[in-house]
């Protein structure tokens, strides 16, 4: 078997590189709308199963706080449509039932002007943080970074469009256009991660950062990191942070 290997205290296990991914409890999910049914929309979550992301646990347009009524439900294509896409946190799971998921926090809702990479979720450590921005560049936009527990990576100007649940109606995010520095600036930092990818190696917001940065002082375009080249340098880089870290 080929893995990932994980102690804990004298238990030594190796877990999978590629293997479903399994919801638990608190985990951020990146899922894309399958359907919108009534009271909840279903999310395709690259799991076994799909998971249901309610009506009452999003937040209404204006983050109003009351019962949700028929009219809510008529205007739930306002929030979230078919075949977009959204941050979620998972609330709860149970083996051999649907995913619930909620997006009570300002932090989630739909994704946009990005990029989505897809991943083997194995490389995706649960951590504290799973919303990133990464420094602003020229014009004062900030890129942002969600990280998944579902093996999906967005990295896009804007990660949510409608902070709060604000009815979609009500944002212009997705008819500003984005200008060319901060697109290419996206493609680096997300052909990065896929470069983390190909070599199998844990994904760390930090050091994709790093990595991105230093593409640029290696006279690399967005274009030529997915070189082999450019992964050897790396892997080279990897094993220095890693090795460095370890005698602290």
């Amino acid at each position: 078997m080929c893995g990932i290997l994980e102690q804990v205290d004298r238990l030594l296990r190796v877990r999978p590189l590629h293997i479903r991914f399994a919801p638990a409890t608190g985990d951020v999910v990146i899922g894309r709308v399958t359907d919108v049914a009534k009271g909840h929309w279903k999310l395709d979550i690259s799991s076994r199963l799909s998971g249901n992301l309610h009506l009452s646990s999003v937040d209404l347009p204006g983050r109003e706080q009351r019962r949700r009524t028929a009219m809510d439900e008529m205007n739930m294509r306002n929030l979230y449509g078919q075949n977009d896409l959204i941050s979620a946190e998972v609330q709860s799971s149970q083996l051999g039932a649907s995913t619930v998921l909620h997006t009570r926090n300002l932090k989630y809702g739909c994704l946009s002007q990005g990029q989505l990479i897809s991943i083997t979720p194995a490389l995706v450590k649960r951590v504290h943080q799973h919303f990133y921005r990464f420094p602003q560049v020229t014009g004062g936009t900030t890129v942002e970074f969600v990280l998944a527990r579902n093996g999906l990576i967005f990295v896009g100007a804007r990660a949510v469009v409608n902070a709060g649940n604000i009815a979609k109606d009500d944002t212009g995010c997705c008819s500003s256009a984005l200008s060319r520095l901060l697109r290419e600036y996206i493609c680096r930092i997300s052909n990065t991660v896929r470069v983390f990818a190909l070599l199998s190696l844990s994904i760390n917001p930090h050091i994709i950062w790093e990595m991105s940065e230093k593409s640029v002082d290696w006279g690399f375009e967005p274009k030529e990191i997915l070189t082999s080249t450019f992964q050897k340098l790396v892997l080279t880089k990897y094993v220095e942070i890693n090795y460095e870290g370890n005698n602290k």
